[in-house]
Protein backbone atom coordinates (compact mmCIF):
# COMPACT_ATOMS: atom_id res chain seq x y z
CA UNK A 1 0.00 0.00 0.00
CA UNK A 2 1.99 2.59 -1.53
CA UNK A 3 1.91 6.09 0.90
CA UNK A 4 4.16 8.32 -1.10
CA UNK A 5 6.26 7.65 -4.25
CA UNK A 6 9.11 9.94 -5.60
CA UNK A 7 10.48 8.88 -9.37
CA UNK A 8 14.48 9.28 -9.81
CA UNK A 9 15.00 12.56 -12.25
CA UNK A 10 17.21 11.01 -14.38
CA UNK A 11 16.96 7.29 -14.37
CA UNK A 12 13.41 6.31 -15.37
CA UNK A 13 14.10 2.79 -14.36
CA UNK A 14 14.32 3.75 -10.34
CA UNK A 15 11.77 4.82 -8.06
CA UNK A 16 11.11 4.72 -4.79
CA UNK A 17 8.15 4.62 -2.51
CA UNK A 18 6.72 4.49 1.09
CA UNK A 19 4.22 1.42 2.13
CA UNK A 20 2.42 0.98 4.66
CA UNK A 21 3.72 -2.09 6.68
CA UNK A 22 5.94 -2.92 4.18
CA UNK A 23 9.07 -0.53 4.33
CA UNK A 24 10.43 1.37 1.83
CA UNK A 25 10.87 0.25 -1.55
CA UNK A 26 12.62 0.67 -4.52
CA UNK A 27 11.91 -0.55 -8.26
CA UNK A 28 15.44 -0.91 -10.30
CA UNK A 29 13.57 -1.67 -13.92
CA UNK A 30 10.53 -3.30 -15.26
CA UNK A 31 8.15 -4.44 -12.46
CA UNK A 32 10.39 -5.78 -9.74
CA UNK A 33 10.57 -4.08 -6.62
CA UNK A 34 12.52 -5.11 -3.28
CA UNK A 35 12.43 -3.60 0.10
CA UNK A 36 15.24 -1.52 1.20
CA UNK A 37 14.51 -0.75 4.61
CA UNK A 38 11.70 -2.52 6.63
CA UNK A 39 8.40 -0.85 9.10
CA UNK A 40 6.02 1.73 8.05
CA UNK A 41 7.29 3.46 4.97
CA UNK A 42 6.47 7.14 5.05
CA UNK A 43 7.42 9.64 2.58
CA UNK A 44 10.41 9.15 0.15
CA UNK A 45 12.36 12.04 -1.64
CA UNK A 46 15.37 11.66 -4.16
CA UNK A 47 17.75 14.49 -4.31
CA UNK A 48 17.99 16.17 -7.42
CA UNK A 49 21.49 17.30 -7.40
CA UNK A 50 22.66 14.16 -5.96
CA UNK A 51 20.07 11.49 -6.67
CA UNK A 52 22.15 8.65 -5.22
CA UNK A 53 20.89 10.17 -2.03
CA UNK A 54 17.38 9.21 -0.81
CA UNK A 55 15.34 10.29 1.95
CA UNK A 56 13.00 8.23 3.89
CA UNK A 57 10.59 8.60 6.63
CA UNK A 58 9.14 6.32 9.24
CA UNK A 59 6.29 7.52 11.59
CA UNK A 60 6.02 10.82 13.45
CA UNK A 61 9.22 12.66 13.40
CA UNK A 62 11.36 10.20 12.35
CA UNK A 63 13.60 10.18 8.66
CA UNK A 64 16.70 8.46 6.83
CA UNK A 65 19.12 8.87 5.16
CA UNK A 66 20.49 6.71 2.38
CA UNK A 67 23.23 6.68 -0.30
CA UNK A 68 24.02 4.36 -2.95
CA UNK A 69 20.26 4.60 -4.63
CA UNK A 70 19.21 3.81 -0.94
CA UNK A 71 21.61 0.50 -0.62
CA UNK A 72 23.66 2.03 2.57
CA UNK A 73 22.37 3.74 5.09
CA UNK A 74 23.98 6.66 6.10
CA UNK A 75 22.40 8.44 9.14
CA UNK A 76 19.60 9.10 11.30
CA UNK A 77 18.10 12.69 10.65
CA UNK A 78 14.92 13.41 12.25
CA UNK A 79 14.12 11.86 15.44
CA UNK A 80 11.41 13.53 18.09
CA UNK A 81 14.44 15.38 19.80
CA UNK A 82 14.92 16.73 16.56
CA UNK A 83 11.95 18.44 15.95
CA UNK A 84 11.56 19.20 19.65
CA UNK A 85 9.01 17.02 20.44
CA UNK A 86 5.78 18.96 18.52
CA UNK A 87 2.90 17.59 17.89
CA UNK A 88 2.85 15.79 14.20
CA UNK A 89 0.91 13.33 12.23
CA UNK A 90 1.72 9.66 11.66
CA UNK A 91 2.90 10.43 7.99
CA UNK A 92 4.16 13.79 8.40
CA UNK A 93 4.72 15.77 4.97
CA UNK A 94 7.96 15.54 3.80
CA UNK A 95 8.97 17.21 0.54
CA UNK A 96 12.00 18.63 -1.41
CA UNK A 97 11.92 20.89 -4.20
CA UNK A 98 13.24 19.63 -7.00
CA UNK A 99 15.66 22.69 -7.51
CA UNK A 100 18.34 22.15 -4.64
CA UNK A 101 19.26 19.61 -1.75
CA UNK A 102 16.90 21.30 0.80
CA UNK A 103 14.45 19.25 2.71
CA UNK A 104 11.31 20.10 4.23
CA UNK A 105 9.76 18.67 7.20
CA UNK A 106 6.14 19.47 8.70
CA UNK A 107 4.92 19.25 12.77
CA UNK A 108 2.43 22.04 13.20
CA UNK A 109 5.58 24.47 12.17
CA UNK A 110 8.10 23.96 9.47
CA UNK A 111 11.34 22.79 9.40
CA UNK A 112 14.37 22.87 6.75
CA UNK A 113 17.27 21.83 6.16
CA UNK A 114 19.56 22.96 3.74
CA UNK A 115 22.95 20.17 4.59
CA UNK A 116 21.17 17.01 3.51
CA UNK A 117 19.88 16.60 7.44
CA UNK A 118 22.65 17.55 9.73
CA UNK A 119 21.17 20.08 10.80
CA UNK A 120 17.48 21.62 10.84
CA UNK A 121 16.27 25.69 11.02
CA UNK A 122 12.88 26.27 12.22
CA UNK A 123 12.27 29.93 10.20
CA UNK A 124 9.24 30.53 11.66
CA UNK A 125 10.13 30.02 15.10
CA UNK A 126 6.77 29.65 17.70
CA UNK A 127 4.67 30.05 14.91
CA UNK A 128 1.68 27.73 14.46
CA UNK A 129 1.05 26.55 11.08
CA UNK A 130 -2.56 25.23 11.70
CA UNK A 131 -5.60 25.49 13.90
CA UNK A 132 -3.91 23.29 16.25
CA UNK A 133 -3.73 20.26 14.70
CA UNK A 134 -0.75 19.26 12.45
CA UNK A 135 0.47 19.93 9.02
CA UNK A 136 -0.70 17.88 6.56
CA UNK A 137 1.24 18.96 2.60
CA UNK A 138 3.78 21.35 2.01
CA UNK A 139 4.65 22.69 -1.47
CA UNK A 140 7.78 24.78 -2.58
CA UNK A 141 7.85 26.65 -5.67
CA UNK A 142 10.35 25.21 -7.94
CA UNK A 143 10.88 28.65 -9.87
CA UNK A 144 11.38 30.88 -6.61
CA UNK A 145 11.87 28.47 -3.64
CA UNK A 146 11.45 30.93 -1.02
CA UNK A 147 7.63 30.63 -1.88
CA UNK A 148 6.71 28.22 0.43
CA UNK A 149 2.80 26.99 1.24
CA UNK A 150 1.67 24.87 4.30
CA UNK A 151 -1.47 22.70 4.62
CA UNK A 152 -2.57 21.31 7.51
CA UNK A 153 -5.73 18.26 8.56
CA UNK A 154 -7.78 21.34 10.04
CA UNK A 155 -7.80 23.13 6.65
CA UNK A 156 -5.48 26.05 7.31
CA UNK A 157 -3.38 26.74 4.17
CA UNK A 158 -0.40 29.43 4.89
CA UNK A 159 1.89 31.21 2.67
CA UNK A 160 5.69 32.43 2.76
CA UNK A 161 7.30 34.51 0.39
CA UNK A 162 10.74 34.79 2.23
CA UNK A 163 12.18 31.36 2.97
CA UNK A 164 9.30 30.59 6.23
CA UNK A 165 10.40 33.74 8.11
CA UNK A 166 7.13 35.37 8.38
CA UNK A 167 3.37 33.57 6.94
CA UNK A 168 0.24 34.90 5.83
CA UNK A 169 -3.04 32.93 6.10
CA UNK A 170 -4.61 32.40 2.94
CA UNK A 171 -7.07 30.08 4.23
CA UNK A 172 -10.23 32.41 2.84
CA UNK A 173 -12.26 30.75 -0.09
CA UNK A 174 -11.23 27.27 0.91
CA UNK A 175 -13.13 24.82 2.70
CA UNK A 176 -12.85 23.43 6.11
CA UNK A 177 -11.08 20.07 5.02
CA UNK A 178 -7.46 18.45 5.15
CA UNK A 179 -5.60 19.51 2.87
CA UNK A 180 -4.07 16.45 0.63
CA UNK A 181 -1.82 18.32 -1.45
CA UNK A 182 -0.07 21.61 -2.97
CA UNK A 183 1.26 22.22 -6.26
CA UNK A 184 2.75 25.30 -7.66
CA UNK A 185 3.26 25.72 -11.10
CA UNK A 186 6.98 25.21 -12.39
CA UNK A 187 7.23 28.61 -14.04
CA UNK A 188 4.72 31.09 -11.15
CA UNK A 189 5.34 30.46 -7.56
CA UNK A 190 2.07 32.43 -7.28
CA UNK A 191 0.26 30.07 -9.42
CA UNK A 192 -0.95 27.33 -7.12
CA UNK A 193 -3.06 24.41 -6.58
CA UNK A 194 -4.49 22.68 -3.50
CA UNK A 195 -6.70 19.37 -3.24
CA UNK A 196 -8.87 18.68 -0.29
CA UNK A 197 -10.06 15.41 1.56
CA UNK A 198 -13.58 14.67 2.51
CA UNK A 199 -16.87 15.12 0.94
CA UNK A 200 -19.54 17.53 0.16
CA UNK A 201 -17.22 20.62 -0.90
CA UNK A 202 -15.04 21.35 -3.80
CA UNK A 203 -11.49 19.04 -3.69
CA UNK A 204 -9.66 21.13 -6.33
CA UNK A 205 -8.63 24.97 -6.47
CA UNK A 206 -6.34 27.07 -7.71
CA UNK A 207 -4.99 30.47 -7.31
CA UNK A 208 -3.11 32.53 -9.46
CA UNK A 209 -2.21 34.97 -7.14
CA UNK A 210 -0.29 33.39 -4.27
CA UNK A 211 -3.76 32.11 -2.28
CA UNK A 212 -5.26 35.67 -1.77
CA UNK A 213 -8.71 34.51 -4.20
CA UNK A 214 -9.40 30.72 -4.71
CA UNK A 215 -11.16 29.29 -7.31
CA UNK A 216 -13.03 26.04 -6.89
CA UNK A 217 -11.95 23.96 -10.20
CA UNK A 218 -13.33 20.74 -9.37
CA UNK A 219 -16.13 21.19 -12.00
CA UNK A 220 -17.55 17.68 -12.75
CA UNK A 221 -15.05 15.60 -10.39
CA UNK A 222 -17.14 13.16 -8.38
CA UNK A 223 -18.00 13.82 -4.68
CA UNK A 224 -14.62 11.82 -3.03
CA UNK A 225 -11.17 12.89 -1.36
CA UNK A 226 -8.61 13.66 -3.59
CA UNK A 227 -5.48 12.73 -2.69
CA UNK A 228 -2.21 14.29 -5.71
CA UNK A 229 -2.19 16.52 -8.34
CA UNK A 230 0.03 16.69 -11.03
CA UNK A 231 0.93 19.30 -13.86
CA UNK A 232 1.71 17.72 -17.00
CA UNK A 233 5.32 17.56 -17.28
CA UNK A 234 5.81 18.27 -20.90
CA UNK A 235 6.04 21.27 -22.93
CA UNK A 236 3.13 22.78 -24.49
CA UNK A 237 1.14 20.53 -21.96
CA UNK A 238 1.20 23.27 -18.82
CA UNK A 239 -3.24 23.17 -18.87
CA UNK A 240 -3.28 19.85 -19.04
CA UNK A 241 -3.90 18.38 -14.65
CA UNK A 242 -4.16 15.10 -13.61
CA UNK A 243 -5.27 14.50 -10.35
CA UNK A 244 -5.18 10.95 -7.93
CA UNK A 245 -8.75 10.04 -6.25
CA UNK A 246 -9.99 7.62 -4.04
CA UNK A 247 -11.56 5.85 -7.49
CA UNK A 248 -8.40 6.49 -9.67
CA UNK A 249 -6.81 9.22 -12.08
CA UNK A 250 -8.72 11.67 -13.64
CA UNK A 251 -7.43 14.39 -15.95
CA UNK A 252 -8.58 18.15 -17.67
CA UNK A 253 -6.77 19.63 -20.74
CA UNK A 254 -8.13 22.95 -19.63
CA UNK A 255 -6.94 23.67 -16.71
CA UNK A 256 -9.69 22.38 -14.44
CA UNK A 257 -13.92 22.08 -14.00
CA UNK A 258 -14.01 19.76 -17.04
CA UNK A 259 -12.10 16.27 -15.96
CA UNK A 260 -12.51 13.16 -17.74
CA UNK A 261 -11.11 9.57 -15.82
CA UNK A 262 -7.97 8.44 -17.07
CA UNK A 263 -7.57 5.22 -15.35
CA UNK A 264 -6.75 3.20 -18.82
CA UNK A 265 -6.73 0.11 -17.09
CA UNK A 266 -5.97 0.70 -13.45
CA UNK A 267 -8.12 0.28 -11.77
CA UNK A 268 -10.14 2.76 -9.86
CA UNK A 269 -8.53 2.71 -6.43
CA UNK A 270 -7.30 4.88 -3.67
CA UNK A 271 -4.50 7.02 -5.59
CA UNK A 272 -1.77 8.39 -3.33
CA UNK A 273 0.70 10.16 -5.46
CA UNK A 274 1.72 10.79 -8.38
CA UNK A 275 4.91 11.98 -10.18
CA UNK A 276 6.17 12.60 -13.56
CA UNK A 277 9.62 12.97 -15.51
CA UNK A 278 9.99 15.93 -18.07
CA UNK A 279 9.73 13.52 -20.96
CA UNK A 280 6.03 12.69 -19.75
CA UNK A 281 6.76 9.48 -18.24
CA UNK A 282 4.31 9.09 -15.70
CA UNK A 283 3.50 7.00 -12.12
CA UNK A 284 1.18 6.82 -9.37
CA UNK A 285 1.36 4.87 -6.20
CA UNK A 286 -1.93 3.23 -4.99
CA UNK A 287 -3.21 2.15 -1.78
CA UNK A 288 -3.11 -1.76 -2.22
CA UNK A 289 -3.25 -2.31 -6.08
CA UNK A 290 0.48 -1.73 -6.13
CA UNK A 291 2.13 1.40 -8.66
CA UNK A 292 1.46 1.91 -12.25
CA UNK A 293 2.91 3.76 -15.03
CA UNK A 294 2.08 5.28 -18.12
CA UNK A 295 3.94 7.18 -21.03
CA UNK A 296 1.38 10.44 -21.67
CA UNK A 297 2.94 10.52 -25.26
CA UNK A 298 1.40 7.18 -26.18
CA UNK A 299 -1.56 7.17 -23.69
CA UNK A 300 -4.16 8.68 -26.60
CA UNK A 301 -7.70 10.01 -25.61
CA UNK A 302 -9.21 8.35 -22.52
CA UNK A 303 -12.59 7.25 -22.36
CA UNK A 304 -14.45 7.72 -19.41
CA UNK A 305 -17.14 5.06 -19.23
CA UNK A 306 -17.05 1.09 -20.17
CA UNK A 307 -14.08 0.77 -17.56
CA UNK A 308 -13.45 -3.34 -17.46
CA UNK A 309 -14.17 -4.79 -14.32
CA UNK A 310 -11.55 -6.61 -12.80
CA UNK A 311 -12.10 -9.07 -10.35
CA UNK A 312 -10.24 -8.26 -7.29
CA UNK A 313 -10.66 -11.66 -5.27
CA UNK A 314 -7.61 -12.76 -6.94
CA UNK A 315 -5.26 -9.75 -6.39
CA UNK A 316 -2.81 -10.09 -3.54
CA UNK A 317 -2.16 -6.50 -1.97
CA UNK A 318 0.30 -5.66 0.61
CA UNK A 319 -1.47 -5.85 3.92
CA UNK A 320 -5.48 -6.19 4.38
CA UNK A 321 -6.44 -2.51 3.27
CA UNK A 322 -8.96 -1.13 6.22
CA UNK A 323 -11.60 -0.45 4.40
CA UNK A 324 -13.18 -2.65 1.53
CA UNK A 325 -11.23 -3.41 -1.55
CA UNK A 326 -13.17 -1.35 -4.29
CA UNK A 327 -14.57 -3.16 -7.48
CA UNK A 328 -13.96 -1.62 -10.44
CA UNK A 329 -16.83 0.06 -12.58
CA UNK A 330 -17.93 2.54 -14.42
CA UNK A 331 -19.63 4.62 -11.79
CA UNK A 332 -17.63 6.26 -9.21
CA UNK A 333 -19.87 6.30 -6.30
CA UNK A 334 -20.14 4.39 -3.09
CA UNK A 335 -16.25 4.83 -2.99
CA UNK A 336 -14.36 3.70 0.05
CA UNK A 337 -12.69 6.67 1.80
CA UNK A 338 -9.07 6.94 1.29
CA UNK A 339 -8.52 8.00 5.09
CA UNK A 340 -8.40 4.56 7.49
CA UNK A 341 -11.32 5.12 10.40
CA UNK A 342 -7.80 3.86 13.06
CA UNK A 343 -4.57 5.95 13.05
CA UNK A 344 -2.28 3.14 12.11
CA UNK A 345 0.30 1.35 14.90
CA UNK A 346 4.03 1.74 13.59
CA UNK A 347 4.77 -1.95 12.32
CA UNK A 348 8.64 -3.06 13.20
CA UNK A 349 10.72 -4.19 10.77
CA UNK A 350 9.55 -7.30 8.95
CA UNK A 351 11.92 -10.65 8.95
CA UNK A 352 11.97 -10.57 5.13
CA UNK A 353 9.68 -9.69 2.13
CA UNK A 354 9.72 -10.94 -0.98
CA UNK A 355 8.23 -8.86 -4.40
CA UNK A 356 6.59 -11.00 -7.48
CA UNK A 357 4.95 -9.32 -10.09
CA UNK A 358 2.02 -9.42 -12.55
CA UNK A 359 4.80 -9.12 -15.72
CA UNK A 360 5.59 -6.74 -18.08
CA UNK A 361 5.53 -7.10 -21.91
CA UNK A 362 5.95 -4.13 -25.14
CA UNK A 363 1.90 -4.55 -25.52
CA UNK A 364 -0.13 -5.38 -22.80
CA UNK A 365 -0.42 -6.69 -19.01
CA UNK A 366 -2.95 -8.26 -17.96
CA UNK A 367 -4.17 -9.26 -14.39
CA UNK A 368 -7.19 -10.37 -12.78
CA UNK A 369 -8.80 -10.21 -16.52
CA UNK A 370 -7.81 -6.21 -16.87
CA UNK A 371 -5.98 -5.63 -19.97
CA UNK A 372 -3.43 -2.39 -19.55
CA UNK A 373 -2.30 -0.59 -22.69
CA UNK A 374 1.21 -0.34 -23.82
CA UNK A 375 3.26 1.71 -21.44
CA UNK A 376 1.54 0.51 -17.79
CA UNK A 377 3.25 -1.97 -15.52
CA UNK A 378 1.67 -3.18 -12.18
CA UNK A 379 3.41 -4.51 -9.22
CA UNK A 380 2.91 -6.05 -6.04
CA UNK A 381 4.34 -6.91 -3.15
CA UNK A 382 3.52 -10.16 -1.24
CA UNK A 383 5.04 -11.83 2.40
CA UNK A 384 6.64 -15.09 2.91
CA UNK A 385 2.98 -15.70 4.17
CA UNK A 386 1.25 -14.91 1.18
CA UNK A 387 -0.69 -11.96 2.26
Amino acid sequence: MFVSLDMHPTDATRTYGGTQDNGNQKRTGGSSWREYFSGDGGQVVVDPLSPATVYATYVFHTIWRFGSNGDSFQATIGSSATFNADRVAFYPPFVGNEVNSNIYFGTYRLYISTNQGASWTLPGGATDLTFGGILSAIGVARSNTSVIYTGSNDGRLMASTNGGANWTDRTTGLPTRTIKSIVTSPTDPNTVFVTLSGYNSGHVFKSVNGGANWTDISGNLPNIPTNALLIDPRAGFSNTLYVGTDIGVFRSTVGGVTWETFNLGMPPTIVTEMDALPSGLTQAGTYGRGAYEINLNESGTPTPTNTPTATPTATPVVTPTPTATPVVTATPTNTPTATPTATPTPTPAPGSCTFSNGGLNPTALSKSGVAAPAGFFWSEVQNNAGN
